[in-house]
């Protein structure tokens, strides 16, 4: 019994090991824009956009798998892909603008920070630099495993998603019929509301 049980724990060892990266990809994805994203078309459309969530997960995966295939076999990043076959005016000129998607997500991140932390009453003029010191630490000064693990610890919180889903009683049948047929409304608010659920889940730092 002792050695079965030993074996299973190297099998789930082995496992994690493998998908550790897809969950630390994932967990980074559940981001505060992102959570509040999907509250908004949850709260005004149901599951009628399920549809279209499907079809983008299909699509993130296609474009991680996509950036990590591109870094294996180039070993450069996104900048010096551009560089090398259009020049560096084009280089610039991209990298100003992920500059300015990436100022927009992270002050969304630090907002979710705030608008979390004042449920429990404690002040964002406080939580938001003491959060921004604690992540410069972890991520300049903290080693890559340190940081690998405090992400996978944070990851089992998404757990509650899981609970939540069966704790709020939804049409099951529904969703599973929304998910599989397209439905639309021609209205400003509706279109809006889909960008809003493609961009903060295909995000410019992907």
């Amino acid at each position: 019994m002792k050695k079965y049980f030993s074996k299973m724990w190297v099998k789930l060892v082995v496992i994690f090991g493998v998908i550790g990266p897809g969950i630390i990809a994932a967990n980074a994805d559940n981001d505060a824009g992102g959570i509040t994203t999907y509250s908004v078309v949850g709260a005004q459309f149901g599951t009628k956009m399920l549809w279209i969530l499907l079809l983008i997960t299909f699509s993130l995966a296609i474009t991680q798998e996509m950036g990590v295939r591109i870094g294996l076999v180039t070993r450069q990043g996104l900048a010096g892909l551009i560089r090398e076959n259009f020049g560096v005016k084009w280089t610039a000129f991209i990298m100003i603008l992920m500059v300015i998607a990436n100022l927009g997500t992270m002050s969304a991140e630090f907002a979710g920070i705030a608008a979390a932390f004042s449920i429990i009453g404690l002040s964002k003029i406080l939580v938001v630099p003491v959060s921004a010191l604690l992540i410069f630490f972890i991520l300049y000064k903290g080693s890559f495993k340190t940081t690998q693990k405090i992400f996978l610890v944070f990851s089992f919180f998404y757990i509650v998603y899981i609970i939540n889903g069966f704790l709020i009683r939804p049409d099951f049948g529904q969703a599973i019929k929304d998910m599989v047929t397209p439905t639309m409304e021609w209205t400003a608010p509706f279109f809006l509301t889909m960008i809003a659920l493609i961009g903060t889940t295909i995000t410019p730092w992907g």
